[in-house]
Formats: structure tokens, sequence, C-alpha cells
């Protein structure tokens, strides 16, 4: 099966797995799954038809859906909660009238929502989208700006870093059921520019590791005392700024919100463990090393990364780590974007030692873009890597593992996007949004004789490692992956004449969803 890649630092499949797990232990998520369980069985049904309605009494300025299965709508008048299946009004928070959607952000993977709506002087205020309660605001914990926000599943806690009324720096953890401050901490770092780059990561319920411009902290989770202090610098998290309008100051606030909602959560750097537990990982945009967390110690030698990390692998034999294509004004701006490191404009592959962080291969491959997607083949040897270059071209490479080489002679350019790319005995299936086939590897020549063109869109899915089938431009075809071609098994006709965009199985078949 195809592994894409998160964008940015987000958590792999089996962290998010983890880190759910750790939130099902907290009283507030007694009940979430079963509403969201019951929701995704009813939005998985076939053509629903309408069944309520609800008059907010007045203009309504976004609706969403949460983490926890709550319908959200923001009106002139509140912001409300609304059960999705019989439209009963869980909740309403007047106080939260006319807010924009920019303002509004989920908290991944809790029933948690943040409120980011002040302009320049930013506030947070923290919401249960499940009961309505408002968890805390900033404002009312002492703090006159927020400059950065993360919850911890571990913690049961949101860290926020800011100003506080006496205008100095401070770090504050608060609770997230009770919304009671757990520590306050004005002293954790020695300049007042130091930024926080990472994400909370919970060592134990009473450890707790960030990343700054500056260093990695080791804190008391429970008094925000330091443990230990690493040297090591980080490039300042960058978001994209707000698009220009024509109109001078139009939009404006709004833009202010997205941003300050997006900085809030941005990182640079990220720590996560694996096997051994007495080790913690850390990568940032220059450097991959490891940490004894008891004491602070560097245990590997750091490894100075070509470009920023791209995405990191965990297979048996060690750390795969891709870094990111340079474009050609790379290294021409100043800051984080501009920053000239070694190595020409080529992304790159590593392979480290968990144990050392020794080079494993021969030597670092290039690569021919960012590596967007990847499958192993069934020896799990040899990597399919699919990548997409900065001038827009599409490639699929494979890598032999054991060698340390590329076991192309160079890397296949393909049509369109890549959705996924799979092994099978006949050669390389490749999906794009423009065409469908499977590489010979031997050969080079395509083992259908005529690709499956793609106009409109594709939607697939794999029943198991053998069976395939895909849905495309309103046809839906299966086929055995190593000995047939695609046979048309019927059309697809949605009610609302919108392309399908999901594809799943059941015991009885499959289902297709849209939006």
């Amino acid at each position: 099966m195809l592994k894409i890649p998160a964008a940015g630092y987000r958590h792999g499949i089996s962290n998010l797995k983890h880190l759910t797990q750790n939130y099902f232990t907290m009283k507030f998520f007694n009940k979430i799954w079963l509403v969201v369980l019951l929701l995704c069985s009813v939005q998985a049904l076939h053509a629903q038809k309408k069944t309520w309605s609800k008059d907010f009494g007045g203009s309504i300025n976004f609706y969403s859906l949460s983490d926890a299965g709550i319908f959200i709508v923001g009106t002139n008048d509140a912001l409300y909660g609304v059960d999705p299946e019989t439209g009963k009004e869980i909740w309403k928070l007047e106080e939260f009238r006319r807010i924009s959607e920019d303002a509004l952000s989920a908290i991944p993977n809790s029933p948690l929502a943040a409120i980011v709506d002040r302009g320049m002087m930013v506030e947070h205020a923290i919401i249960n989208t499940v009961t309505g309660q408002v968890v805390c605001k900033t404002k009312d914990l002492g703090m006159t700006t927020v400059n950065k926000r993360f919850a911890n599943a571990k913690l049961g806690a949101v860290l926020f870093s800011g100003m506080n009324k006496k205008g100095r720096p401070v770090l504050m953890l608060v609770d997230a059921v009770s919304g009671q401050k757990r520590f306050e901490a004005e002293k954790v770092f020695d300049k007042a520019t130091e930024v926080i780059c990472s994400d909370v990561y919970a060592i134990n319920k009473d450890l707790m590791l960030i990343s700054t411009t500056k260093a990695i902290y080791c804190l008391d989770a429970n008094t925000g005392e330091e443990k230990w202090r690493s040297e090591i610098k980080t490039d300042a998290p960058v978001v994209a700024a707000p698009a220009s309008s024509k109109i001078p100051f139009a939009g404006f606030g709004k833009s202010m919100n997205k941003m300050n909602a997006q900085m809030a959560v941005a990182v640079s750097s990220k720590f996560f463990q694996v096997k051994d537990a007495s080790k913690v990982y850390f990568f940032n945009n220059d450097y991959f090393t490891c940490f004894d967390w008891a004491t602070g110690k560097e245990v590997w030698q750091r490894q100075e990364l070509n470009s920023p990390l791209n995405n990191y692998i965990l297979d048996d034999r060690g750390i795969i780590v891709t870094t990111n294509q340079r474009g050609e004004n790379y290294g021409k701006q100043g800051g984080l974007m501009g920053k000239a490191l070694g190595g020409g404009n080529k992304a790159k592959m590593y392979m480290f030692d968990y144990a050392s962080g020794k080079q494993l291969l021969k030597d670092e491959i290039d690569v021919a873009g960012n590596v967007i997607g990847y499958s192993y083949d069934n020896t799990g040897n040899k990597m399919v890597i699919a990548t997409a270059s900065d001038k827009g071209t599409n490639k699929i490479d494979i890598i032999d593992l054991v060698n340390g080489v590329s076991a192309m002679k160079r890397p296949m350019k393909v049509s369109g996007n890549i959705r996924d790319i799979k092994l099978v005995s006949k050669g390389l299936l490749y999906i794009t949004d423009e065409e469908i086939n499977i590489l010979n590897l031997e050969t080079g020549a395509d083992a259908w004789g005529k690709s499956m063109k793609v106009k409109d869109y594709v939607v697939h899915g794999f029943k198991d490692d053998n069976e395939a089938y895909i849905a495309v431009d309103g046809d839906l075809h299966r086929f055995d992956v190593n000995t047939s071609t695609p046979t048309k098994i019927g059309s697809i006709a949605l009610d609302g004449k919108e392309n399908p965009s999901g594809l799943q199985f059941t015991a009885n078949g499959l289902v297709l969803t849209s939006s």
C-alpha cells in the first residue's frame, strides 16, 4: 500500500494511532468515538435523503464538522454545536458571534478547538466541541498575547507561549479538561526573541521536551522547571503571508486571524521515539540526531542534511530520510527559505543506523525530486518512490536498499500527478490523474498495450494484494494486478452528480463516497 507522507512534520499513521489511544483515556473522550463511528456509518450510505433542517435566525457565516463529529455553525448571533444526525442544538456560545471561519481551528484527534480572533494582541480560547464548554481563555489566564499553542494527549494539557501582563515572556501549561494552570514559568528562555519550533513532546506525564530557535529543553511538566538543555539552533517556523488584495486593507482582519492561527501551531522541528525507549530522535531543517532523554546527552554524531527534511521512514534496517529539492532561487533570499546549504540542487536519500546514526547507504542517493509516496516490494529490499520536482515533473524510481543504489538506469517520467504506486508480479503499477498502467521493469514497456486514460477523476482501492478496483470518469473497473487488464463492471452515477472521492470495502461489497 502507498504511504503518503503527511504535510509538514505531522505524525505518521503509527504515531496517530498512539495519539488517539492516549486521548481515549481522558475523561472528556468517553463518548466521542461512538458519535464518530456512527457518523461515519451514516456518511458511507449512498445517496442519503434530507432528514432535518434548522433555522438559525440569521446569516450563516460558515459551518464545519469537528473531529469529534459535531456540526459547528458560525452565525452573526452565536457559535453553535449541532447533532449532525438530528439537527438538535447541543450548545450555543453567544460570546463567539461573528467570528470568521479562519479564526476557528480544530485541535487534531481531540474534541477541542481553538478560536484565535483578536488581531495583533492575539488571544486564544479553547472550547470543547462536544459539550460547548469554554475550557479557557488566555486573557483570563493572565496572558496579553499568544504566539504558540500546542496540545498534548499524554499530558492532557495545552501549552501556551507568549507575554504576560508584566510584559515578560511566559510558558503556561493548562489542563485540557478543567482549564486550570498546571504551571506558569517566566524564566525558561534566556532571551525574549527565542521562539518555540516544535510541538510539545511528552516523555511521560511528568517530563516534556520542546525545541526553540536556540536549544532543546527538557522541562518538568508539573512545574516548568528546566531539567536539562542542549544547544542546537533551529530556524523559526514560517507560514505563507496572507494573499494581497486589490482593495487596501480589504479582508485584513480575516487574513491576520488565519495567519495567527497558522503561526500558533507551525513547527520546523520534531521529536519522536522508536524501538529504544531511552532515546528520543530529533530533526530540524539542518540536522538529524538522537538524545538520551534522561540526561540530555547526544548519543549520535549530528547528521547534517543537505536541505530541509521532506520525509522520514522507519525501516527495519534504519531511519530512511529524504530531503527537499531546492528550486532555482534557493539561496538567493534571506531567512529560512534562502539558507544556503551544501549538496547542489538535488533532493537526497539517507539511511541512518538507529543506535549510532551511522550512514548505512554507500553514499546518500540523489533522488529526482521531493518524495511524495513510497511502497516496498514483497521482499522489503526494494522501495519504489514517487517524486515531484520543482519544475512539475513527476517520476518513479526504485531504490535497492541492500546495495544502497537506484535499481533503474534512470527514473521513469509519468504523465500527471502520481496517485499510487505498487510493485506487482508484472512490474510496477502506477496510477496518476492522467493515466494508469503497469511498467515492465525488465523491458521498460507498459504491460498493458494501451494505458487507461483519465479525463476527469480517478478513485481506486485494493481489496487485497491482488484485486484492485478503479472508478474513473463514470465507470467502475476491476482487475487482478498480476494477470489481467481492467474490466468494466458498471457505471457510476451519484445523485448529486458530483464525482466520487473515496472507495472503501465492506463485508458485502464496496462503498463509493463523495462530498
